[in-house]
């Protein structure tokens, strides 16, 4: 996938949509989630992906993170953990119970997603030596359907960093090509629910 300037060749999702480039002073980027997996494989047979900003094998290191929630005592919000970190999920006021006390499902799809980027604009500018003054990074999420599912998803990113443009677009580019959770929604992935028990 390319991050490209208005006046050059545009190239296509999926979907067969253009995908857009806007630069701005800050230097921004709207693009679609259409990213496609790097797989690569040596002559030796052992094969590799990219994941975060650098190359496993995909035989030998797999990462797993467990996510631990609970109802919090007196509502019917739930508190999410993982290590020293928190998140409350609910509902919207007045909703199946909801108090509005923290981030519904599709929020915290789009927050993932965009949290995700966050944090691979900085991988990448580290690994650059470049220095980023500010990240900014929307996310629209549409979903549809009964049982409600997300369709897409647009991320629009601006980034003001003490480099060229040319420099800031390849670092959006390559933080969008290695992006953990765009990639996989992208891709899919199987979830199973096990354990089912009352009490």
């Amino acid at each position: 996938m390319q991050l490209l300037d208005p006046a050059l060749r545009p190239s296509y999702s999926s979907s067969g949509r253009p995908l857009e480039a806007v630069h701005s002073l800050t230097d921004s980027a709207k693009i679609e989630l259409c990213f496609s997996k790097r797989v690569f494989q040596t002559e030796k047979g052992d094969v590799f992906e990219t994941n975060q900003h650098s190359l496993l094998p995909t035989s030998l290191k797999m990462a797993e993170i467990t996510i631990h929630l609970r109802n919090v005592h007196g509502t019917e919000a739930a508190l999410g953990w993982a290590g020293s970190h928190t998140v409350i999920v609910d509902r919207p006021d007045g909703r199946a119970g909801g108090n509005g006390l923290g981030f519904n499902g599709g929020e915290l799809l789009g927050l993932a997603i965009g949290g995700t980027l966050c944090n691979d604009l900085r991988y990448v500018a580290h690994d650059l030596g470049v220095s980023l003054n500010k990240i900014e990074v929307d996310v629209t999420v549409q979903f549809e359907g009964n049982p409600t599912k997300a369709v897409a998803a647009t991320v629009a990113i601006r980034v003001d960093a003490a480099a060229d443009k040319p420099e800031v677009r390849a670092l959006i580019q390559r933080a969008v090509e290695i992006s953990t959770v765009a990639n996989s929604v992208r891709s899919g992935f199987p979830v199973t629910v096990i354990g089912a028990e009352n009490g």
